[in-house]
């Protein structure tokens, strides 16, 4: 099929380097296969790095914008299409260069590039936990002290699992690490292949298992450490944090920290825009007056002209929050609503009974705009 590389990114066809740039840092991170599960998620993640390769590259790009798709795609391969494109660099200072897009870039564009016959990574066992955040906290970033209970690889065997590092060959699948068992049912024979139960497919055995893991290779501690959150999270963002999981085998597996942000006590977040209720009192809203108002950086000063109406929306550039979903800073927006009184002193009665005949005698009030 053709591909339009500018409507995969989202961007003119005169974008510039940033933009097309910009454009991608968004779409990656909301499709890289290791925080999206959904389905096709990594297919679409792969259509818009390929699109990035193209057009972050001024002689494919040009190539491209003469020939058109098809043209293109004739004359170059997969290979060529990805060599020398460098992705790691545009997600730096961004809180998660190192455990989202280091080797697992490698690994995913190998297979894109040799048709899935990329090299494989050994690899533990993945952990995931919960970790829930203030909306400041998401708005500006944080470093979190964290302790996880994990199987962490035993440093007296180096997480062999084996006192003086030598293994022998399994008996049982002899090396193979799998075993076969036939089957007769009539005139036809089944076989069925399963992994060797008692080297657990590994084709070896420890020979001495080390006395301080018993031959484990892995020993379960209570590991402590700091992560940093980046600014800009969200509901459902997933933090990998790599080598923090379960060893097994020697390899440690990778820690997964789902981030969810916790209710305000009076801020509404809607992706970088951020929504606020603020009670004014019927005085200020008829004369007008000046108010302060919380933002998440702090109080601001907010004028409220004369006859504000219940409802009323200001906008404050800017002092909304950064989201890595648009890659930007949204407003606040704040509405007004009319504080009224349950309870008057006197004096404040005898003054809006005053204001009531003065609005009648002009012919404002209530019954002066409609009986008169």
């Amino acid at each position: 099929m053709p591909k339009d590389y500018y409507q995969i990114l989202g961007v003119p066809r005169d974008a510039s380097k940033e933009q097309i740039k910009d454009a991608y840092r968004k779409l990656a991170l909301e499709w890289h296969p290791d925080r999206n599960k959904s389905a096709g998620a990594e297919d679409r993640f792969k259509q818009i790095s390929e699109a990035y390769a193209v057009l972050s590259d001024g002689q494919k790009r040009s190539q491209f914008d003469q020939f058109g798709s098809d043209d293109f795609s004739r004359r170059y391969s997969q290979q060529d299409i990805f060599r020398g494109a460098d992705f790691s660099q545009i997600f730096q200072n961004m809180g998660f260069g190192g455990p989202l897009f280091g080797d697992d870039f490698e690994n995913l564009f190998g297979q894109m590039m040799s048709g899935g016959r990329g090299r494989a990574r050994a690899h533990g066992e993945d952990l995931q936990m919960q970790l829930e955040v203030t909306l400041e906290e998401a708005a500006m970033g944080i470093d979190r002290e964290i302790a996880i209970p994990r199987r962490m690889k035993c440093s007296s065997c180096n997480g062999t699992g084996s006192k003086d590092g030598k293994k022998a060959t399994c008996s049982a699948c002899k090396g193979v690490g799998q075993v076969k068992s036939a089957r007769q049912m009539g005139y036809s024979s089944f076989i069925t292949i399963m992994p060797c139960r008692q080297c657990g497919g590994e084709g070896s055995v420890i020979a001495t298992p080390c006395a301080e893991c018993k031959g484990s290779g892995a020993i379960k501690k209570e590991d402590a450490f700091k992560v940093k959150i980046p600014k800009g999270i969200y509901d459902g963002f997933a933090l990998r944090i790599r080598g923090k999981g379960n060893s097994r085998a020697g390899h440690e597996g990778d820690l997964y920290i789902m981030i969810s942000i916790a209710k305000h006590e009076f801020f509404e977040r809607d992706i970088a825009d951020i929504h606020m209720e603020a009670k004014i009192p019927f005085s200020i809203a008829a004369i007008g007056g000046e108010m302060e108002v919380p933002t998440l950086w702090g109080d601001v000063k907010l004028k409220i002209p004369p006859g504000t109406q219940a409802g009323k929306i200001f906008r404050l550039h800017g002092k909304g929050m950064f989201d890595l979903r648009v890659g930007g800073i949204g407003d606040e927006y704040v509405k007004i609503a009319i504080h009224v009184p349950q309870k008057l002193t006197k004096k404040q009665h005898e003054l809006l009974e005053e204001f009531t005949r003065e609005e009648e005698r002009g012919g404002k009030g209530f019954f002066g705009k409609f009986f008169h």
